[in-house]
């Protein structure tokens, strides 16, 4: 089970493919079959996404990290940077947007610039966090999306949005105590833990609603994803292990990919 737990979650692999799954609902939703360009956005999603929690947790240079390790990263740039020059310009603008708020929401190099780390400024944080993964879930298939209705769009992008902080205030939840101790301001700190509870099940109710609108059979096999989302919140502490958040909380962006998947294939 340790060594498990070290590939999936230390190495940043199983929420790399969380933002994986997460772009694939979108495609799902938008257009409903993957092509060349999805597959590229794969590789690059699940490699960014590593890359950038990677250096988020301690700096790229440090003596802490092997020299493969520094090898394997900078390979992983490479790969990046080379598949990403095969899209669009708009590809490549969204993706560096998401890459700059990315790396500076939790910056390790002290630069003396106010608001730096983004993390740090007071409440930011989930909606940060929700903007960077709506825009891999919603913008990015969009742009692959040609003809798709701008009001689904906003009405879709927002709805991802929501369930993003809704299941990202759970983490704060769990980081009350740290996040104190650094002076860090979140919602749990300002409203305390059962508002903050309450807050992101309005997130849920409201996400829900949204989802009707973009295509109401979605909501058939989507309800147990919500039950569960419902469940992983009300349960939520500061007391619960790292792996009921970093597995069971983050696997509802799998759970929502899976049940959006099988609504597409049998219910439309």
């Amino acid at each position: 089970m340790n060594t498990l737990y070290k590939l999936l979650i230390k190495s940043n692999l199983f929420i790399s493919l969380c933002g994986c799954f997460f772009y694939a609902s979108g495609i799902v939703v938008m257009k409903g079959f993957l092509d060349r360009v999805s597959y590229i956005l794969l590789v690059v999603i699940l490699l960014s996404t590593m890359l950038i929690y990677h250096v988020s947790q301690k700096p790229f240079f440090t003596r802490k990290r092997t020299m493969i390790q520094i090898v394997a990263m900078v390979l992983a740039l490479v790969i990046i940077i080379g598949l990403s020059l095969q899209l669009g310009k708009s590809y490549l603008l969204l993706l560096a947007i998401l890459g700059i708020v990315s790396i500076l929401y939790n910056s390790l190099i002290n630069f003396n610039i106010p608001f730096l780390p983004l993390r740090g400024i007071p409440l930011l944080k989930v909606f940060l966090i929700a903007f960077v993964w709506a825009g891999i879930g919603v913008f990015l298939p969009f742009l692959d999306t040609p003809g798709y209705e701008m009001s689904k769009l906003v009405v879709f992008y927002l709805s991802q949005f929501l369930f993003i902080v809704a299941i990202t205030l759970p983490f704060d939840i769990r980081d009350f105590y740290g996040d104190y101790r650094k002076n860090l301001v979140t919602f749990p700190s300002v409203v305390g833990i059962q508002a903050t509870k309450v807050l992101s099940y309005l997130c849920l109710f409201i996400h829900s609603l949204g989802m009707l609108y973009i295509n109401f059979r979605l909501i058939y096999l989507y309800i147990p994803v919500l039950i569960t989302a419902f469940f992983l919140v009300k349960r939520s502490s500061a007391s619960r292990p790292n792996y009921y958040y970093l597995i069971f909380v983050d696997g509802l962006i799998i759970l929502q990919f899976l049940s959006f998947y099988i609504s597409h294939e049998f219910l439309m």
